[in-house]
């Protein structure tokens, strides 16, 4: 395989590896302090249960919370949060707070708090005409929501840049091949000799590579690499914006925006499009099964 492939295989794979749809953060690796509910400003003890007991079940490792006072359930800053991380050996801190908002609806607000990067990332939710078993519903569904989402981003600002290739040995060979100054140093006083290329060996040229590629091929990567990038702009910018206020008008104040279905959809299509850029420059073209073959009719 050459340098030039080598490089593209990496680019590719380090594209799809940024794909929050195939991020490897997982529920449960990092300690977190439920705070529970607040409802018109108070520590509300029966949501906040629930919510613990439905985190516990969704598989998050929830930290033994009996020492936090109702008192300081309520805090709402970065100070207070991080000194209860750091003293219950949290690495996030999950609270919630209610606000009425019309009748019979509730608005949502959910604020994870990373103790250690001392990050706060919040989403919001509205729950319409709201019964106690709906209500503790979108409490659960809005944190779960609000944990994977954060985890998602973490991973991608952490994941690691493409590096370049290392050396590939030559076909046929178990070691890479040597520079000609290394060769000329291990054996002093003698001519080394110019090892020629394998017959039907690509020159690893990336500008020959792409000379070598059909048109039609060229064509085709073209326009599947610029619907990718059309794709993942706005798909990012929907994922983005997701759970935020729009000045747009709807029959509940604040309107907010659900863009979960869209941004996944944009996800799924982005991915099947770097599979097929990826296969569409890297396919054998067969131009060096041909050349073989010609070549082996001759020598008979």
């Amino acid at each position: 395989m050459t340098g030039a492939r080598l490089s593209l295989i990496v680019s590719a794979a380090a594209l799809l590896a940024l794909l929050p749809a195939s991020a490897s953060a997982q529920r449960g690796s990092d300690p977190v302090l439920s705070l529970g509910v607040q409802s018109a400003g108070k520590f509300d003890a029966k949501l906040s249960a629930g919510l613990r007991e439905s985190l516990a079940k969704s598989g998050e490792l929830l930290v033994q919370d009996v020492k936090v006072t109702p008192a300081e359930r309520l805090c709402t800053n970065a100070e207070c949060m991080t000194q209860l991380g750091g003293r219950e050996g949290a690495k996030l801190v999950v609270s919630t707070q209610l606000r009425p908002s019309g009748a019979g609806s509730q608005y949502l607000t959910t604020v994870v708090f990373d103790v250690a990067r001392r990050v706060p990332h919040d989403e919001h939710g509205v729950c319409d005409r709201c019964s106690p078993e709906l209500l503790n519903r979108a409490i659960s569904e809005l944190a779960e929501r609000s944990l994977r989402n954060y985890r998602e981003r973490v991973a991608v600002l952490a994941a690691p840049a493409p590096t370049a290739a290392a050396p590939v040995a030559a076909p046929g060979t178990a070691e890479p091949p040597m520079p000609a100054s290394a060769a000329t140093a291990a054996s002093p006083g003698q001519a080394v000799a110019a090892t020629p290329a394998p017959a039907g060996e690509p020159a690893t040229n990336s500008e020959d590579f792409w000379a070598r590629m059909p048109k039609n091929r060229k064509i085709a990567a073209g326009i599947l690499g610029g619907a990718l990038l059309l794709t993942l702009i706005p798909t990012v910018a929907l994922h983005a914006t997701d759970g935020q206020e729009t000045g747009l008008s709807c029959r509940s104040a604040p309107c907010i925006l659900h863009n979960q279905p869209l941004y996944i959809g944009g996800y799924a299509l982005s991915g099947a499009l770097a599979v097929g850029l990826t296969l569409t420059i890297l396919w054998p073209t067969g131009k060096g099964s041909s050349s073989t073959t010609a070549s082996a009719v001759e020598v008979k």
